[in-house]
């Protein structure tokens, strides 16, 4: 049986808030999000989303701000035998009126009776421009206890033409 969530917002009251929008006055925002998911076995899903969402106001300098998103996309969590797994996205739509498209894969491998998961991703994006955004993603997360974990992940990125990587340490608890 597919799952669906729908969720609407609309902000008709002026938002005018310094600190978050850095001086922007935002008169009219609002969102659209659904998405269905269809579960797969070991706790797998496949679904579809969709967002739309716009607003309109002023920057700090009274120039006319706006931006108008509408953007699908389709997901897949595969959990497989002996500790494999798969993960990957594709998106595509328009963010801040730019035709917008990109996709991930992740690979994940649990050895049995573990509580490391080393894992694999590749990503890209394209935003209209020459060059696209693109990412190897190597690391481990090993689970601290139910609601803990810590990610190690090295990053290699060539982001429109300019090359770099990162080093990165990440402890993330869920309560």
């Amino acid at each position: 049986m597919p799952h669906v969530t729908v969720g609407y917002s609309d902000d008709l009251e002026k938002m005018d808030d310094k600190l978050f929008t850095g001086g922007a006055t935002h008169d009219d925002s609002e969102a659209l999000v659904a998405s269905v998911k269809w579960p797969l076995r070991n706790k797998g899903a496949a679904g579809l989303s969709y967002m739309r969402a716009s607003r309109d106001g002023f920057d700090a300098g009274g120039a006319p701000l706006g931006y108008h998103d509408d953007v699908w996309a389709a997901h897949v969590r595969y959990n497989g035998r002996k500790g494999f797994n798969f993960q990957g996205e594709y998106f595509n739509g328009s963010r801040k009126e730019v035709d917008v498209d990109g996709w991930y894969g992740t690979v994940e491998y649990t050895p049995k009776e573990s509580k490391t998961t080393w894992f694999y991703r590749y990503d890209i994006y394209d935003d209209g421009d020459v060059d696209d955004y693109k990412r190897h993603t190597l690391g481990a997360a090993q689970t601290l206890g139910k609601r803990s974990r810590l990610t190690l992940q090295y990053e290699d990125i060539d982001d429109e033409g300019t090359n770099g990587s990162t080093l990165g340490l990440q402890w993330q608890v869920k309560y």
